[in-house]
């Protein structure tokens, strides 16, 4: 199916498939600085570099009724706020006419095991916002602010290339290397952040916390139960403020200010953790 978006962007949609695998797919022409939002329950996500000029967007899913359940699902892209939005269609509004909550419940729970996966091949790096209940992101193509919000999916990120924003109850995050701040919220989900640029403030109940700072900037990491490690590059000052209750302290580096290193060259260090372990750890440059 072809059809046009009030814009005059050509939207190339095709579904095919008995039910397995079935997809749908949607092009887009669309401007560097691209914002993109996606929807959904457990749905995943995928980020990949486009082989041309063009944005791509596939969406596939094994509910048994493929068609209906693709064409629940929006795409659409507005060129006036370069903002591509997908939407999975899984979530429900109960109305009066339906017979019960047990269908509507039925019903929802056949949305959550069928919901569809997107793809997503970008022409130039863009902004990704994800919202989901548990379904997986993976950046494998680089992207500018990164904002995930979950109950329980992970999140694997090659390269960001602004902010990193994570909510999640138990969902774990990796990523590569992030050029701008980042700011994380977990109960049990584990956090693992390679070089960090532009700092870090992340909340952990049980996760296990570990992150790279190459920068004078400043972190911030509170855990109750979960350990946490820092790598610092060689030739930077730090300046560790750290408190736990039953946890071990230990560190590679001095920590009693006796390094060479001006204030301007310094990293601030902030640990709060109750029974959490701290590692601090020189890396090579």
């Amino acid at each position: 199916m072809d059809s046009k978006s009030e814009d005059g962007a050509l939207e190339q949609a095709s579904s095919d498939g008995d039910g397995v695998n079935a997809h749908s797919r949607y092009s887009f022409d669309v401007r560097s600085g691209l914002d993109v939002e996606v929807r959904s329950a457990s749905g995943d996500l995928r980020v990949v570099r486009a082989e041309g000029l063009r944005c791509e967007v596939r969406l596939s899913t094994d509910d048994p009724d493929a068609q209906k359940r693709l064409a629940r699902a929006e795409c659409s892209y507005d060129p006036a706020t370069n903002r591509l939005l997908v939407d999975t269609g899984a979530g429900f509004r109960m109305h009066a006419s339906e017979p019960g909550f047990r269908k509507v419940l039925s019903h929802f729970r056949e949305t959550m095991r069928h919901d569809v996966d997107v793809e997503l091949m970008l022409p130039t790096p863009a902004s990704i916002k994800f919202a989901s209940a548990s379904g997986d992101l993976r950046c494998e193509s680089d992207v500018q602010d990164v904002e995930v919000t979950n109950a329980s999916g992970n999140v694997h990120v090659a390269q960001v290339g602004g902010d990193l924003r994570f909510r999640s109850a138990s969902g774990d995050i990796v990523a590569g290397e992030v050029v701008g701040a980042v700011e994380s919220k977990t109960v049990s989900g584990d956090v693992a952040l390679g070089r960090v640029h532009g700092g870090a403030n992340v909340q952990s109940v049980s996760g296990d916390v570990s992150l790279s700072l190459d920068r004078a900037v400043s972190a911030s990491v509170n855990t109750v139960s979960g350990d946490v490690r820092v790598g610092v590059v060689a030739g930077l000052f730090i300046d560790v403020d750290a408190n736990t209750v039953s946890g071990e302290l230990s560190s590679e580096i001095a920590l009693d200010g006796a390094q060479s290193g001006s204030a301007d060259e310094s990293i601030r260090l902030r640990v709060r953790t109750v029974s959490g372990d701290l590692k601090v750890q020189r890396l090579a440059q």
